[in-house]
């Protein structure tokens, strides 16, 4: 099973401490289904982030695509999410959140990888009651 959904509306978080405003486009999102037996419990999100260059329209303005890949533990549902993250401040503060410190991604690849588990969360959590609900009115799915 495959569901693609194009989400086109731009998220804003409060946790951003700094003076710089994170807003996420996602474009796609989709849900494979690995396996016909549902897990009693997900545990787990294992997750690959691929996030690309910053691309600066201004010293000011940023923005970075984005693919991540999740699968469930157990092996229920994969996903695969894109979109872009646009980063808008002072251009220290845009500069500190798409450069690498060191050994350590960019800030905003912390802050990419909670939003998605984020997302990937609300998005197991209304799975999981749709199949429940489908498999106690015993519907195909």
């Amino acid at each position: 099973m495959i569901l693609e959904i194009g989400v086109m509306s731009m998220l804003r978080t409060e946790e951003v401490p700094e003076d710089i405003e994170v807003s996420v486009e996602y474009r796609h999102i989709e849900a494979h289904k690995l396996s016909v037996k549902f897990p009693n419990r997900i545990s787990g999100f294992p997750a690959a982030l691929y996030l690309g260059e910053a691309i600066r329209h201004s010293p000011e303005n940023a923005y970075l695509p984005f693919i991540a890949t999740l699968e469930t533990e157990p092996n229920f549902i994969s996903f695969k999410i894109g979109g872009r993250i646009f980063l808008e401040g002072a251009s220290q503060e845009v500069e500190r959140w798409i450069l690498p410190d060191g050994d350590e991604p960019p800030k905003v690849w912390h802050w990419i990888y909670r939003d998605i588990l984020r997302v990937v969360s609300k998005f197991v959590e209304f799975l999981e009651n749709s199949l429940r609900e489908r498999m106690w009115m015993n519907e195909e799915f």
